[in-house]
């Protein structure tokens, strides 16, 4: 009789599939993804770290490529939710592939830790696995300047009652609370113990309530009778990204929110602000400090005379424009004549700041007051991987030549305070809204110069994404920021989502998307504080030392029972 083994039937093939590393790894990519925009089924989210928790659970890992495997799940779930980012420049798909490579890294670093925590170190999985996403979130809001979007917890974004404990732990406390709960009932389900299946859930359902509960007290704030109101317009046009050099578009872009202005300031002639994307304002002429004598960079064919000449007449005329700009939104016509109003400016301007034979080129915030006043401004201090530098591209600035980059953005060293009518405006660029320690360090240093704000303002170009969920993505940051630092938060976003949040992360006023208009409203001064602004990070760095605890001991050990392995070469390859 034959001892030879039957192959395995195709259906064995099709259910080792479904339980290898990659299919459980992909399968919550998925239900995360489905639970993020443009599908927005949020209540998914506590569902999706489900398969994940199932590779952690599990008594053995073993397989070829394992981790591998959980990268390249990982690496899907990445491109889907980022593929907003390449929409702009074939060189983009570039940058695409390349964050999301890098995110992928952090899903078998999680699975990782959380197997060393649960399997070596008895660790229950309902604390290990919150603690360990959490540390890794901020990890990832931290390296290589940071990438917040779309964690966990911004699943959540719409569940106002839930994310004010935000103001305590940051966005990572919400985080922390979705992989609690769902960690929770995972561990009760594999119990073998009936007795020992319901601590799990008593303590996902305690933390779930309490959390509620929180927000409920939250929401329950109102703004002190008598609080004087910001009167503000933001403005909102519907110009993607195109990368070529056209001077006629860029024209006809300034003149489009030129005349949505002039639109706001007719409906409303008592306005206070009004508030222009980022970029925007500069058309063709950017603003040109000169700080010493200029000489023509390397490369260019002018001599000294007629590159300061060009000089000259670029910083004249973008002068002009803010004046002219200022005048014409300041004068209407009313009873039969001209009445002059009181209306300031925050508008997203290219700033090039010449000195010697370099230059530095910022994207900047104008504060510009009624007058034609150029009275603040501030360079972004968080510029964007892929989109506003190249990574190393400082020291191979042939990189730059694969990319429709012409160089890299200079860095901002500060933050701003912008003074209008008794009202303190702290500005970010685009992508900062994203950054929570960035956005909470802007606000704690100003309040140590003794200029805390009382609003905070994002203007934004997010033409770069063309209608995609990067918006979306954006805009939760900024629902955040508003909850962490309680802070009204004004997101004025070209080709996006604009929006008047107020300090409960509660959308008063959002912008329709891909719709040129402009948002008009009243802004409450009710400035507050919060546990976050006052601690920071403190609760999520606990988080973080944990993993580090973690790693140090999976690192150890295997150091120690390097002579077992030696040993028994041909032993089982047990991953954890």
């Amino acid at each position: 009789m034959s001892t030879k083994r039957r192959p395995p039937s195709p259906k064995t093939h099709h259910r080792d599939w479904l339980r290898s590393p990659f299919a459980l790894t992909l399968a919550s990519g998925l239900l995360l993804y489905l639970s993020f925009p443009p599908w927005g089924l949020s209540a998914v989210v506590w569902l999706a770290p489900t398969f994940w928790l199932t590779l952690i659970r599990k008594p053995e890992l073993t397989g070829r490529w394992l981790w591998g495997q959980i990268w390249a799940g990982s690496l899907v779930h990445w491109l889907l939710v980022l593929e907003g980012i390449r929409k702009a420049h074939w060189a983009n798909n570039f940058g695409w592939l390349a964050l999301a490579g890098y995110l992928a890294v952090y899903l078998p670093l999680f699975i990782w830790l959380a197997r060393v925590a649960v399997h070596r170190l008895r660790v229950p999985l309902v604390v290990a696995a919150p603690v360990i996403w959490t540390g890794l979130e901020l990890v990832r809001a931290h390296m290589i300047t940071g990438f917040s979007m779309a964690q966990l917890g911004h699943a959540l974004v719409n569940w106002i009652a839930l994310i004010q404990i935000s103001d305590l732990f940051g966005a990572y406390g919400v985080s922390f609370v979705v992989m609690l709960v769902c960690a929770g009932f995972m561990q009760s389900l594999a119990e073998p113990k009936p007795l020992r299946r319901y601590w799990p859930i008593a303590v996902a359902v305690i933390v779930l309530a309490l959390t509620a509960a929180y927000g409920v007290v939250c929401l329950r704030h109102q703004t002190p009778a008598g609080a004087r109101s910001l009167k503000v317009a933001i403005l909102q046009g519907t110009v993607d990204k195109v990368f070529e050099f056209n001077p006629a578009r860029n024209e006809r872009t300034f003149r489009t929110y030129l005349a949505l202005a002039e639109q706001a300031r007719d409906l409303r002639p008592d306005l206070d602000l009004i508030v222009w994307p980022e970029s925007v304002f500069t058309a063709n002429t950017p603003e040109l400090i000169v700080e010493s004598e200029p000489s023509p960079p390397e490369g260019v064919p002018l001599d000294a005379a007629e590159y300061r000449r060009r000089i000259e007449m670029t910083r004249t005329d973008f002068e002009r424009k803010v004046r002219n700009t200022a005048e014409r939104i300041n004068r209407i016509w009313r009873d039969g004549k001209f009445a002059t109003l009181d209306i300031s400016q925050i508008v997203g301007c290219e700033t090039v700041v010449v000195g010697g034979t370099g230059t530095l080129d910022y994207n900047a915030t104008l504060l510009i007051d009624s007058k034609g006043n150029l009275r603040d401004r501030y360079y972004k201090m968080h510029p964007v991987m892929f989109g506003e530098y190249v990574p190393f591209g400082d020291i191979f600035p042939w990189l730059y030549r694969l990319t429709p980059l012409p160089q890299g953005l200079s860095i901002g060293k500060s933050p701003s305070s912008f003074e209008i009518k008794g009202f303190r405006i702290s500005p970010s660029v685009c992508f900062e809204s994203s950054v929570p320690h960035l956005i909470r360090g802007h606000v704690a240093e100003l309040g140590d110069q003794g200029v805390e704000p009382d609003l905070l303002v994002n203007v934004s170009d997010d033409g770069w994404f063309w209608g995609s969920a990067i918006l979306d993505f954006q805009l939760a940051g900024a629902v955040f920021r508003a909850v962490e630092l309680r802070r009204p938060f004004l997101v004025s976003a070209n080709a996006g989502i604009s929006a008047l949040i107020d300090s409960r992360g509660r959308i008063v006023q959002q912008g329709r998307r891909r719709n040129d208009q402009a948002l008009l409203a009243d802004v409450p001064q009710d400035r507050q504080t919060s546990v976050y602004l006052r601690t920071g990070d403190l609760s999520s760095g606990l988080c973080l030392a944990a993993c580090v605890a973690v790693a140090l001991y999976a690192i150890a050990a295997r150091f120690v029972t390097k002579s077992i392995y030696r040993a028994n070469p041909t032993g089982p390859n047990v991953a954890t």
